[in-house]
């Protein structure tokens, strides 16, 4: 699938020739692509280890000691990947300090190994593109935080003599542990920004639930009030309910005290009569 897709690229491109592409990752890659081209110039640029360090410190944050493993990761990865192509060393430092000279070199250089149709620019387009004074190298106060390994690359690419190699150069192990920490290190940020994220998660579904769960309280005294509020109520009714009861009650004996009372009356009433009545008979 990649070499359809690529192979269709490079058609395209091919169909424009001569052109160029800049991409650190060809570094990493340039096995895949070499083996689609027809007729490469590969072009490796030397920089400073410590200012491609301090580079990726500043844009990206990576830390000198990792900047350093991956300028000798990236260095040898392409270097070995073209040992069997045709190849053109530039030096940074010489484009920053003399680019127009720089540029008539390295055109000089491809027209040599067989590349046709490139237009030299000119020496003030040359000059609005790199413009020295912006550039400050700074490499003399980090030049000890060099592996044994990187000095030995960062020489031969000095002295020229890294594109005459003809084995393969080995990436040390030094480097390797320094990625192989940093990718830990990383895999554990990666692991805490989604520790972060089910917090926040975790926060928020326990605002949430802390929420109703306010709302639950707060409704279940709502009930509890209405509740109490009718026991009272229904305290009262009875209250007032036994109230009444015990006045109708008292009113009832108070009748029927005035009744018995009234009976007595009657009764004493009855027995002065028969008297009366009894002495009218013995009378006549």
């Amino acid at each position: 699938q990649f070499k359809m897709e690529a192979g269709k690229i490079i058609l395209d491109m091919d169909a424009h020739r001569p052109w160029f592409l800049k991409e650190p990752r060809f570094c990493l890659l340039a096995p895949l692509w070499l083996d689609l081209l027809e007729v490469p110039v590969c072009v490796i640029v030397n920089r400073s280890a410590i200012e491609v360090a301090r580079s990726l410190q500043l844009r990206n944050g990576v830390p000198i000691a990792v900047g350093l493993a991956l300028w000798e990761c990236y260095n040898i990865a392409a270097l070995n990947a073209t040992r069997s192509q045709r190849r053109i060393q530039v030096n940074h430092a010489g484009l920053m300090a003399d680019p127009v000279g720089t540029v008539r070199q390295l055109k000089g250089d491809l027209e040599k190994l067989g590349v046709r149709g490139l237009r030299a620019p000119s020496d003030e387009e040359i000059r609005t593109f790199i413009d020295p004074s912006l550039y400050q190298a700074r490499r003399e106060q980090l030049q000890a935080r060099l592996s044994p390994a990187q000095r030995k690359l960062q020489k031969v690419f000095q002295n020229g003599a890294v594109l005459l190699g003809e084995r393969d150069l080995g990436f040390s192990a030094e480097s390797q542990e320094v990625l192989s920490q940093h990718d830990r290190w990383m895999e554990a940020q990666d692991r805490i920004a989604e520790l972060s994220v089910e917090k926040g998660r975790l926060q928020e579904q326990t605002e949430k639930l802390m929420g109703d769960l306010r709302t639950s309280i707060a409704k279940a005294e709502d009930q509890r009030k209405a509740i109490q509020k009718r026991h009272e109520q229904v305290a009262a009714l009875q209250e007032r309910r036994i109230r009444n009861e015990t006045g109708q009650r008292a009113k009832s004996d108070e009748r029927l005290r005035a009744a018995l009372k009234y009976v007595t009356k009657l009764g004493k009433w009855s027995d002065r009569l028969m008297q009366d009545y009894q002495r009218v008979l013995r009378s006549n």
